[in-house]
């Protein structure tokens, strides 16, 4: 065989060469990426770690909760939160931990995720493992997880907010006490006042002889017990009532810082429950659940029991007109770190947005409602503010935003609570009737245009030793005002003029009356001022208290004697 000696053409070996080249340079780029791939991976890992530990060691409860509500991830804050181990919960429904009165609303919570796509919050208490019950806040969102659906919840210890909102509340403090003039200043004018006022007057007058008739057959002793109970109960009502009327001129009077309180150590817990008896039927008619959780071990404050009555009234009054049907309002006390009682309200309703929450406190500013309600006068909340200031207390808002429910709290300083009084219903009757040892000053002239109030008060005073004349106009007084009288009571608001006139005319003449005194509706400090300005003694606010009306026409017996 005959060996030849074949030699490679150049074009053939340039192309072998050309075709090295590139396969050394594909190579290193593969080498590049393949680094990189394993760089890119290493990094994914580290941040897979470190989500991992943000998730196990965040501070609040972090779940992952499948449509059904069984529990697919959950961070150590929910182990500890639940008292329980991870392995308990992860492949186990989250519902048996849920207290049986909240489970109901847990499965709402449930349903309302799979409804919708936005976030969903409920109010959840949960029983932990060894008994303590949490009072917890749901946040959930619906998002995907190994191709099906999902929804990661945040839980939220409400207990955690105390801390925040004790710090809120400090901050707050200075600024609140700096504005509280200023902001009720400048938003209640002179024409307000006046129309407080008038509106104040009209709805005084009945209530005179009603509390009249009320008082004196409760102090009757020829009644029966039943009877007299009763009497003493419309008493009371009818005393509470004319406590509300009297919030009408609390504008003018906060604005002035000069609010009056009858103090008493009260307990706050009793106080919510009359509240809440007021507010129920509301809420039955509203169809929105309406709870209590009276919890606070220190629950006596020094204060009016009729004026935080009318605080919590209203809150919880605003709180069930702001909530739709099927909603939830829920009164709850705790003790704060500063030793305060912190009073709270939370809905369910429509929420606030921040512009709203920050003028909120403000007289005569109303939050929207819904064509066809009553929005009132923009009173409540302002007076609110002035009741609890003058408790040396606070009082604040807050919501997540429209739609997302409201939160309004008092905080109130505790007092040591009371001895117990054994027989509270078992009090002295008021004795109205003079004692005889003293001879009474014998000609009154009564001047009132109202028919009950006039025949009311006469029939008082004649009961009590007094020889009473009436006039219902003020021609018919200054007619009668040329006899010579001892004392002279005098409505200001007459159908043909002012009782300011009979005073004038009265300290005019050569034998005036021993007293005058003026009965009115009209309650400000600019009418009292009046009345002492044109002669009368005494200005006596409706509906009239007839201890009180008593004491002043004792002056006159005492000045005889």
């Amino acid at each position: 065989m005959v060996r030849k000696n074949v030699k490679a053409h150049p074009s053939t070996r340039r192309d072998r060469s050309e075709a090295d080249r590139e396969l050394l340079e594909t190579n290193r780029e593969l080498s590049i990426q393949v680094q990189s791939l394993r760089s890119n991976q290493r990094t994914l890992e580290q941040a897979r770690a470190h989500f991992a530990d943000l998730f196990d060691f965040a501070p609040v409860t972090y779940a992952l909760l499948d449509t059904v509500g069984i529990v697919l991830k959950v961070n150590l804050a929910g182990c500890r939160l639940l008292n329980v181990e991870r392995a308990h919960l992860i492949g186990h429904p989250l519902l048996p931990f849920a207290i049986q009165p909240d489970r109901r609303a847990l499965l709402d919570h449930l349903r309302r995720c799979r409804n919708g796509s936005g976030m969903v919050e409920s109010e959840v208490r949960f029983a932990a493992v060894g008994g303590r019950v949490v009072t917890c806040r749901l946040h959930s969102k619906q998002a995907a997880y190994d191709g099906r659906e999902a929804f990661p919840t945040v839980i939220i210890d409400e207990t955690e907010h105390l801390a925040l909102d004790e710090a809120r509340l400090i901050a707050q403090g200075q600024k609140a006490q700096a504005e509280r003039d200023s902001e009720i200043a400048d938003a209640a004018s002179a024409a307000k006042d006046r129309f407080l006022a008038t509106v104040s007057h009209e709805l005084r007058t009945p209530l005179t002889p009603a509390l009249f008739a009320a008082s004196r057959l409760a102090t009757w002793q020829e009644l029966p017990d039943e009877a007299r109970l009763l009497a003493a109960t419309i008493q009371r009502n009818i005393e509470f009532e004319a406590r509300l009327i009297d919030d009408l001129l609390d504008i003018a009077r906060i604005s002035r810082d000069r609010i009056d309180l009858r103090l008493e150590t009260v307990d706050v817990h009793d106080v919510l429950r009359e509240a809440v008896a007021v507010c129920t039927a509301l809420a039955k008619a509203k169809n929105v659940n309406l709870t209590v959780h009276l919890v606070a071990p220190a629950h006596h404050v020094s204060g009016d029991r009729a004026r935080l009555r009318q605080v919590f009234w209203n809150l919880l009054n605003n709180a069930i007109k702001f909530t739709e049907a099927g909603g939830r309002v829920s009164a709850s006390t705790v003790n704060g770190a500063e030793g305060n009682l912190r009073v709270s309200v939370h809905d369910s309703g429509v929420g606030m947005d921040e512009s709203v929450v920050e003028t909120l406190f403000a007289p005569f500013d109303r939050r929207p409602v819904k064509r066809g309600s009553r929005g009132g006068l923009g009173l409540g909340l302002a007076i609110c503010k002035g009741i609890v200031a003058a408790h040396e207390g606070q009082i604040w808002a807050r919501s997540d935003g429209s739609g997302r429910g409201s939160m309004f709290a008092v905080a109130l300083a505790t007092v040591s609570e009371p001895a117990v009084d054994p027989s509270p219903w078992q009090s002295t009757p008021k004795v109205l009737a003079h004692s005889a040892e003293v001879p009474l000053p014998q000609r009154v002239l009564l001047i009132e245009d109202d028919p009950d109030s006039r025949e009311m008060l006469s029939l008082f005073l004649a009961h009590s030793g007094y020889e009473v004349e009436v006039a219902s106009t003020l021609a018919d007084a200054i007619r009668k005002l040329s006899a010579d009288w001892d004392i002279v009571l005098s409505d200001i608001g007459l159908p043909d003029g002012s009782g300011l006139e009979v005073a004038r005319r009265a300290r005019r003449k050569a034998h005036p009356p021993q007293r005058l005194i003026a009965f009115t509706g009209y309650g400000s400090d600019e009418d009292a001022r009046a009345s002492h300005e044109a002669g009368f003694d005494d200005h006596v606010v409706k509906p009239i208290d007839l201890d009180c009306l008593l004491k002043s026409l004792e002056q006159v017996k005492l000045a005889d004697t």
